[in-house]
């Protein structure tokens, strides 16, 4: 845990672009210590058909998936320091979102390679 899902416009953010969103990110988790650093997934998928009701073109939202139990501050401190992680990669993007979506630890099963 987590699993951090970056979804972006494609038309604003190349795959080089994308690379660096996933390792800001991770660096962010992993400055949190809130994680184990080998359990940090983070994955960005571009999305090619949007249509915003803003002004300006392109998007970045950061889903951060992670066991329930913690506190509403301690969330809020994640995603706000995961938007300042994007904004200091100066993307130029209409919006930029970030929440926290609890994942119910008796429902959640693993299999790894090493298993």
């Amino acid at each position: 845990m987590p699993h951090i899902i970056i979804e972006y416009a494609d038309d604003i953010i190349s795959s080089q672009g994308a690379k660096l969103m996933a390792d800001a990110i991770f660096v962010v988790a992993e400055e949190s210590g809130m994680f184990a650093p080998q359990n940090i997934k983070v994955r960005a998928v571009p999305i090619t058909v949007y249509h915003l009701g803003l002004e300006g073109e392109g998007f970045i939202h950061v889903q951060c998936r992670i066991h329930a139990g913690r506190t509403t501050e301690t969330k809020k401190q994640l995603t706000a320091s995961i938007i300042k992680a994007l904004q200091d990669l100066s993307i130029e993007a209409a919006v930029m979102t970030a929440e926290v979506i609890d994942m119910d630890r008796e429902s959640y099963s693993k299999h790894t390679a090493e298993d």
